[in-house]
């Protein structure tokens, strides 16, 4: 398994990002889920800097080592903000490359429609779309984050965390090491109350009805798109997969046999291949 070099900051308006970047070439802007972490990229990103890609793969607002002030707003149409000004800061191209995992696939197609002319093209792995998301632990802790004692309560307790473990950890089909990724994912949340708050916040900021309401401009987003899914995924529905390579015109569709939830870490090298590849043709 590879692992990336020690995370890059910087200062982006009153926020202090935390990304890693690697590569020189085509610029590649990874974007991760919830409630993950730019180290989900960690099994790609070495692979794909030497197939001529510059990697930027930042954590996103509330999540991972990217550090935001009280009262920041984290919802999707933030974090799609969020983003344009990390590529602007980062890349030194008008054009990026996205792979949006899950929640990240949202991102990415809500900033294809927003931001059109910066984005050239989309991966879109395990993709959240629709009214397929929170799911499983993660509605119940959403519901929690609207009490603040309820919520902080069982972060305290480590009831939200052991929960969030276990329910990230069936995510992965058959990997290993999925506990070490997990336990990445969420070491920002263990035993530090501001991060709660701020998780608290997140939770309360991601809005899943407007991924509902985008879903009705797909036919808008007209850019070459690969949507890549695993078969054994137990939080994504393939129904939900398929209706999206319906609806966006330029889509195509590869499913990964055993593989769960997780493609980047469960199947790096195949889906390292599959970005290079799909990049190669594109005009």
């Amino acid at each position: 398994m590879y692992t990336l070099p020690k995370k890059r900051f910087f200062t982006l308006g009153k926020r202090r990002v935390a990304h890693n970047l690697e590569g020189e070439g085509e610029p590649l802007l990874c974007v991760h889920g919830f409630p993950t972490t730019s180290f989900l990229y960690s099994g790609i990103i070495p692979a794909l800097s030497h197939m001529g890609f510059q990697c930027g793969a930042p954590d996103l607002m509330g999540l991972g080592d990217t550090l935001v002030p009280n009262q920041q707003d984290m919802s999707i149409e933030s974090q799609g903000t969020y983003l344009f000004q990390y590529h602007r800061e980062v890349f030194d191209q008008p054009q990026v490359l996205i792979v949006g995992h899950e929640l990240g696939a949202a991102l990415a197609l809500t900033l294809a429609l927003q931001k059109p002319g910066m984005v050239r093209a989309l991966v879109l792995v395990s993709p959240l779309f629709y009214d397929a998301w929170p799911t499983g632990a993660m509605t119940q802790l959403k519901r929690a984050a609207r009490v603040p004692v309820l919520f902080h309560g069982l972060m305290r307790s480590g009831i939200a965390l052991h929960t969030a473990h276990k329910t990230l950890r069936s995510g992965f089909y058959d990997l290993p090491s999925a506990d070490r990724y997990v336990t990445e994912f969420l070491r920002p949340f263990r035993n530090s109350p501001s991060s709660h708050e701020r998780l608290r916040s997140l939770l309360n900021d991601l809005n899943p009805r407007l991924t509902v309401t985008f879903a009705r401009y797909l036919h808008r987003i007209r850019i070459p798109t690969l949507i890549i899914h695993g078969e054994k995924d137990p939080f994504v529905p393939a129904a939900t997969v398929h209706r999206l390579a319906g609806e966006l015109p330029s889509a195509s569709l590869v499913t990964l046999r055993e593989c769960g939830h997780f493609p980047q870490a469960e199947q790096p090298e195949i889906v390292a291949s599959l970005i290079a590849q799909f990049a190669q043709k594109l005009p």
